[in-house]
């Protein structure tokens, strides 16, 4: 993982400093007189101080280096997060679109058997009124031949009489 490096080459970088800090300690007691040792074990520090700051500079620039991959993943990561999240907003808008056509579909098959249902209804309806309406005028009808038949009866009893 790209942070844990950038993580380990600081920690090397910290401890290389700590290195050469130590060395040009030793190399100022040597510049000093107070080491003690001869010239060629002078020579052997400065030489070990001088492999220590590029020790040094080497893991600075690879600490470096790993920060600048973290930052470049963490901006290709947003990147990614944005691109998800606008995909995702696209799959949502697209789901509510099927919804709304399914919804749509099922509402106008809802109002079509509605609709058929209230002409059936309707037409039942029509089809009892008509039958009631044949019955009342057979009704009519029968009450007025009776009408008649009772009228023909008294004025054949008067007749009669």
């Amino acid at each position: 993982d790209a942070k844990e490096e950038a993580s380990r080459a600081k920690e090397e970088a910290s401890l290389a400093k700590e290195e050469a800090s130590r060395a040009e300690l030793k190399a100022s007691m040597i510049s000093s007189g107070k080491s003690g040792g001869d010239n060629e074990d002078n020579r052997d520090i400065e030489l070990e101080l001088q492999q220590l700051k590029e020790k040094l500079r080497r893991k600075i620039d690879e600490a470096e280096k790993s920060r600048r991959v973290v930052d470049n993943m963490k901006v290709e990561l947003q990147a990614r997060e944005r691109e998800i999240e606008k995909a995702s907003r696209n799959a949502l808008d697209s789901l509510k679109l099927k919804y709304q056509g399914r919804e749509s579909k099922f509402n106008s098959a809802i109002h079509r058997e509605h609709d058929e249902t209230v002409a059936e209804l309707e037409s039942e309806l029509e089809n009892e009124r008509r039958g009631k309406t044949e019955s009342l005028s057979q009704i009519v009808t029968l009450q007025y031949q009776i009408a008649t038949l009772e009228q023909d009866l008294e004025d054949a009893k008067e007749e009669a009489s």
